[in-house]
């Protein structure tokens, strides 16, 4: 135990890097459509930008240093030099160009501040709009029309904790606001870390508080030995398996104290009040492997769902109680021969007036059953909240939330766009505009010319510098006839360039534009009617909305739960049937699933979001609900043993999954009061039907 130990010790340390913070990457997105690989791209190219809005000018000037300083971005390859070699590629007046106009105009152009006659005599380059910000060629910075607007790479391997540094001394100018989903994650991470560690504690001292009362011995605290070794093997074997583990896994994985001592209280229970024999941990054996069974197909059943933080659980949770059952079956009776446990007066005062106040109470079956289906109809009616929003479930400081709203406002950043065929990005702009149902488009191939019509540009300046009228323009000016015919020809050699060298140039991730052969339209509103879909189908194009569309995906992974949900119960009817009767099957799947009803009316009472976290929630506790009915009908021991070890397997569970509640991570609050409101439920319940089964094991009332 020592040796396995210290060996999935060694893999969580080397295996550490595999903790990620990002929420949306939990999501299984299939990749299959071009819809949902538009939002994978999109995630995938936005992962290391750092974005930065700064008011003042020369605070632009002083963060810029101190981020070249920083060595934690990647070197912006664009500069003006290379700007200048994208004539053909920025060029967008072809039309006057066409029409004999373009070099009447350009001449105007001249003599104007911003023009170059060294690089750019023709003033062919037209600066793109890549968001709502226009490049001031003063700064070199991007504006908007509030704000500079500076955006960098970070480099794939930076430090987090000199990016953490770097955030927070660029935070101390005035008016600077900041987006990347690296800093989200970075204060994710942290958050997420204390709320593990503060969780973690807590549970165990109240859970300690509780052991002492319940056991009136210090030997029962060597089951923090059993609860470390499986937290610590369960994580090592997890870190081993899986490619990631998501930092909602660990949180959540705190509330797990509460099962992995479910065996220890069941034996510590079983020995009530006479001297501990480790032996006799063996009458328990069919007992613990039946509650591991059913337990860890409660939480196998995850693996059905496509949400990966889901997996993750289940395989922490899996080989946690796992290796609980082996520490507690082979070992723990070590821990404790010979010892006597007994109540503390104060415990054992409150735990009869528990009993006495079961047993005289009569829940009859019949009763149960109309006040399942009033229960049911309630639910129905009052029409509770089912929808799941992706938006509450970010957990970040005020002052990034506040930057998200100032950066959202600025650029207008939207969460939809629309997909298309790249040859046919400008005749469905066209279209959509003539109907007034796109504003401000934004696409790519609209600031940037392909090869084609770069090719037309030069064939249109060899005609030009061949037009004697077009070449007396200039040398009416005093320009000599010489260096004109130069210039021309330094627009007619110019390379014609391809997408990628474009993008290269350009320092930009080609997937924040296409995917595949499809571009990414971008605009400040779509406005959504039959015309609008008529129109995208002509040209067999797609509506995306990235928020909309995660939020659709949990909802459809909620529907999937149900159905988990129902599976997972026919399969513990058929494995409580084989292990016990079909009566009493029947019996304990009916009050698990009762137990269930109840807890969402509550939820739906209290106000609170029937979510998808809460719906896993409800899963879980009711296979580990199937623990305490099987302690329920273990005729082998006396009731009173039997409902102290609900008591004190149930009170662990409930109070380490309460403790979750307290998260400001609405998924994890949500999961975390769902389990342990339905588990204090299936509690009482069992405890109800221990005092009352006879000794035939039937259930009187």
């Amino acid at each position: 135990f020592i040796i396995t130990f210290i060996f999935f010790s060694a893999s969580i340390v080397l295996n550490i890097h595999k903790i990620k913070t990002d929420f949306f990457s939990l999501l299984d997105i299939d990749s299959s459509s071009y819809k949902t690989a538009a939002i994978k791209n999109l995630q995938n190219s936005t992962k290391n930008t750092f974005n930065i809005l700064v008011k003042n000018k020369d605070n632009a000037y002083k963060i810029s240093e101190l981020a070249i300083s920083s060595n934690l971005f990647k070197k912006n390859t664009m500069d003006l030099d290379q700007i200048y070699d994208l004539k053909l590629v920025l060029f967008n007046e072809l039309k006057d160009l066409k029409d004999g106009v373009f070099f009447e105009n350009s001449i105007k152009k001249l003599y104007l501040p911003s023009s170059n006659l060294k690089d750019d005599f023709f003033s062919m380059i037209s600066f793109p709009k890549f968001t709502n910000a226009d490049f001031d060629i003063q700064t070199g910075f991007l504006k908007t029309k509030n704000y500079y607007l500076l955006s960098y790479n970070l480099k794939d391997d930076f430090n987090q904790e000199k990016l953490l540094n770097f955030y927070k001394n660029i935070k101390n100018f005035n008016e600077v606001y900041v987006s990347s989903s690296q800093i989200y994650s970075l204060y994710s991470k942290i958050s997420a870390q204390k709320e593990s560690s503060i969780f973690g504690i807590v549970s165990l001292i109240l859970t300690g508080i509780f052991i002492y009362f319940a056991f009136s011995n210090f030997r029962a605290f060597y089951i923090i030995f059993v609860v470390i070794f499986s937290l610590v093997c369960g994580l090592g074997m997890s870190l081993i398996l899986l490619e990631e583990l998501s930092f909602l896994s660990l949180v959540i994985s705190t509330s797990l104290i509460g099962l992995i001592v479910d065996f220890t209280m069941h034996f510590l229970s079983a020995n009530l009040n006479t001297p501990c024999r480790k032996n006799s941990i063996k009458s328990l054996r069919n007992l613990f492997l039946t509650a591991l069974f059913i337990t860890a197909f409660g939480y196998a059943l995850f693996f059905l769902s496509p949400m990966k933080f889901l997996h993750q659980i289940a395989c922490i949770s899996i080989f946690s109680l796992i290796f609980s059952f082996l520490i507690t079956y082979f070992k723990f009776g070590d821990f404790v021969e010979n010892t006597v446990f007994k109540n503390k007066i104060f415990f054992r005062s409150v735990f009869e007036k528990y009993i006495f106040i079961l047993s005289n109470t009569n829940l009859n079956f019949k009763f149960s059953i109309i006040i399942f289906i009033l229960m049911s109809l309630f639910i129905y009616f009052l029409n509770p909240n089912l929808k799941d929003n992706v938006k509450e479930y970010a957990n970040l400081p005020a002052t990034l939330m506040n930057d998200t709203v100032v950066f959202a406002k600025e650029l207008n950043i939207k969460s939809d766009f629309i997909l298309v065929d790249k040859e046919f990005s400008f005749d469905l702009v066209k279209s959509l505009e003539a109907k007034n149902l796109i504003k401000d488009p934004l696409y790519i191939t609209n600031f940037i010319n392909d090869e084609k019509t770069q090719l037309l540009i030069k064939n249109q300046f060899e005609m030009a510098k061949n037009d004697i009228n077009t070449l007396n323009l200039y040398t009416d000016l005093g320009f000599d006839e010489k260096d004109i015919l130069g210039e021309f020809d330094k627009v007619i050699n110019e390379k014609i360039l391809y997408y990628n060298d474009i993008f290269e140039i350009l320092n930009l991730n080609p997937n924040q534009f296409f995917i595949e052969n499809k571009e990414i339209i971008k605009a400040s509103n779509f406005i959504k009617n039959d015309e609008f879909y008529s129109i995208l189908k002509t040209f067999n194009a797609d509506y995306v909305d990235y928020l909309s569309d995660i939020n659709e995906n949990l909802n459809l992974v909620k529907l999937d739960a149900i159905f988990i949900k129902i599976f997972g119960f026919i399969v513990a009817f058929i494995a409580l049937a084989i292990f016990l009767n079909i009566k009493n099957s029947f019996f304990i799947v009916y009050y698990i699933i009762f137990s269930s009803v109840m807890s969402a009316f509550i939820f739906t009472i209290i106000g609170k979001n029937i979510d998808i976290f809460a719906i896993f929630g409800f899963i879980l506790a009711s296979a580990a609900g199937i623990d305490y009915m099987l302690f329920a009908f273990n005729s082998y021991l006396d009731f009173t043993k039997r409902v102290f070890g609900i008591v004190t397997a149930s009170f662990t569970s409930i109070l380490s999954f309460f403790m979750l509640s307290f998260s400001n991570t609405s998924a994890v609050c949500s999961f975390g009061l769902s389990v342990s409101l339905n588990l204090l439920i299936v509690s009482i319940i069992s405890s109800y039907i221990a005092i009352k089964i006879n000794k035939k094991g039937k259930i009187n009332g």
